[in-house]
């Protein structure tokens, strides 16, 4: 009887020995887990960080904005504790914004109708006069979205238009929800297209600024005078700048899980730059 309690004991005692030292090695990797989450927050932060100073240092360098500028080089990288970081800087000047786009002026005297540049760009982007009534009819002018992403859940748009092919862009890869005026030193062909519904003038555009891009807006209303504009391009003229104030950022561990990466949508002075939204995790609707 003896042994039998004793052996009882034994079995007890090597199971709870068991336990826990199973319980010990799932602290240690949770330990584990979390030290190498937290350090990889922090590397991003820090590239983050370091991506919007290059930005800051670009507006107290020049008093324009271009993509033959170095804020606009790809394929930047940095190492941070042996990790390669790549670094991704995006225009959203560059873009359309959509809530603008979709008011009605109070006075079309005095303020630019985008109503029409938004239809041409839609159907650049492979979509129809049906989803261009779509994005007007869900959007209030008087509750603008705050990220591009949720025009996704317009009811009746086509899908196909936030397929990214080879050569044509996403629809959310051309339009914005907070940019003033678009700058067409940055802007993607399909915009500079809707907004001067000129082809000529729009690949006139392109050739000069990549050359030499417009360093003021009167360069750019002295070009448009020489190139003959249309009523048309004369019409959003007030809308075109060469200078941006939006812009996106993303940071992505090389050769990591996309999950580790950090996006910021930020908002740039000459002093100082903003933070407006941060998400952690790639979303290529917004680069």
């Amino acid at each position: 009887m003896v042994l039998v309690v004793t052996a009882l004991v034994l079995s007890i005692l090597m199971v709870l020995a068991y336990a826990l030292s199973f319980a010990a090695g799932v602290n240690r990797r949770m330990a584990r887990n979390v030290r190498e989450a937290t350090l990889r927050r922090q590397a991003a932060q820090s590239v983050l960080s370091y991506a919007l100073a290059i930005l800051l240092e670009d507006a107290r360098a020049s008093d324009f904005d271009a993509l033959s500028e170095d804020w606009a080089a790809p394929g930047r990288t940095v190492e941070v504790d042996g990790q390669s970081w790549s670094i991704h800087l995006a225009d959203a000047d560059g873009r359309l914004n959509v809530n603008r786009a979709v008011r009605q002026p109070q006075d079309e005297e005095e303020q630019v109708d985008l109503r029409p540049a938004l239809r041409r760009l839609i159907e650049e982007a492979g979509g129809a006069e049906r989803d261009f009534e779509a994005i007007v009819g869900w959007l209030d002018p008087a509750d603008p979205i705050l990220l591009i992403a949720t025009l996704r859940e317009v009811p009746g748009l086509d899908e196909t238009l936030f397929r990214q092919e080879p050569g044509q862009p996403a629809l959310d890869r051309l339009l914005t929800t907070h940019s003033g005026h678009v700058n067409v030193n940055t802007a993607p062909e399909q915009v500079l297209l809707a907004l001067c519904g000129d082809r000529a003038v729009a690949e006139g555009i392109l050739e000069r600024r990549n050359g030499d891009p417009f360093q003021t807006r009167a360069e750019l209303e002295t070009f448009l005078q020489r190139r003959g504009a249309s009523e048309t391009v004369g019409a959003v003229v007030p809308f075109l700048d060469v200078v941006s104030e939006f812009f996106i950022a993303r940071v992505s561990p090389v050769g990591a899980a996309p999950e580790g990466a950090l996006t910021a949508f930020v908002r740039r002075a000459k002093e100082s730059i903003q933070i407006l939204h941060v998400w952690h995790g790639v979303r290529e609707e917004e680069l």
